[in-house]
């Protein structure tokens, strides 16, 4: 989902779109998941006013966060760059219009290099652009047409049925990106995240320390790291329920 999208499920000074409130729903019951991306919360944290900016803030936490792996920001520049030229072929450089849709084209490409499969937004200008953003594999789609999208594969047998749950050994760096997204809201709590978490997901690939990771389905919602101390000594370093995935089972 987009920032203003996933604002509005919860506005104060806006209109709840009711297709939004049904997206939530599906999200709720399993039928599909939700995120924002990091770009979403830096855009959010340029807010003046410091109570709506916090507010907000705490909102979009209600959601999931997207981030890629460092090793990928190169892709993601490089994909946004060409859905930016694609979508906005007039864009006038160092315009306010043109690094509000440069933010837009990073976010694309952020969902799209994380496997997501819609991007959903209630900005009409952009939802002009989809076919632009379609032709290099990016659906963009509005609520309503994405409500639209869930009943035609509800009517084809094609929406998963409630989850089921299973726990394996994190396989690096397959896991490594879906590991940093559950990981991620500790980054509040943790002093130097980044590199804590750079250091911890280097010492599991050398096999120093066990990370483990509890699957939703097929979708990684928890996340446990631990390092042997001595022979009787387990020491939990981390662990995190996502929480589109609490209540299945993980905790």
């Amino acid at each position: 989902m987009d920032t203003s999208c996933a604002l509005n499920f919860l506005g104060e000074d806006q209109e709840v779109s009711d297709d939004v409130v049904d997206i939530v729903a599906a999200a709720t019951s399993g039928s599909i998941t939700l995120a924002v991306t990091e770009r979403a919360f830096e855009e959010v944290s340029r807010a003046r006013d410091s109570n709506r900016r916090e507010h907000r803030l705490a909102q979009l936490r209600g959601f999931g966060r997207l981030e890629l792996p460092a090793h990928r920001l190169g892709d993601r520049d490089q994909l946004a760059a060409r859905l930016h030229a694609a979508m906005f072929p007039d864009a006038v450089p160092g315009s306010r219009t043109n690094d509000h849709n440069q933010r837009d084209s990073h976010q694309l490409a952020t969902h799209h290099l994380l496997g997501r499969d819609v991007f959903v937004t209630l900005d009409r200008k952009l939802l002009t652009r989809a076919n632009a953003a379609e032709a290099r594999g990016v659906t963009i789609l509005s609520p309503q047409k994405l409500l639209a999208r869930l009943q035609a594969e509800r009517q084809q047998g094609q929406l998963p049925r409630p989850p089921t749950i299973a726990v394996r050994d994190a396989v690096h760096p397959h896991d490594d990106a879906a590991i940093r997204e559950v990981l991620s809201p500790l980054a509040d709590d943790y002093p130097d995240f980044s590199g804590w978490l750079n250091g911890g997901l280097a010492k599991a690939s050398q096999g120093l320390i066990q990370v483990r990771v509890g699957l939703v389905g097929e979708r990684v919602g928890a996340v446990a790291l631990t390092s042997r101390k001595d022979a009787r000594v387990l020491k939990l370093s981390a662990f995190y329920v996502s929480e589109w995935a609490q209540g299945a089972g993980h905790g």
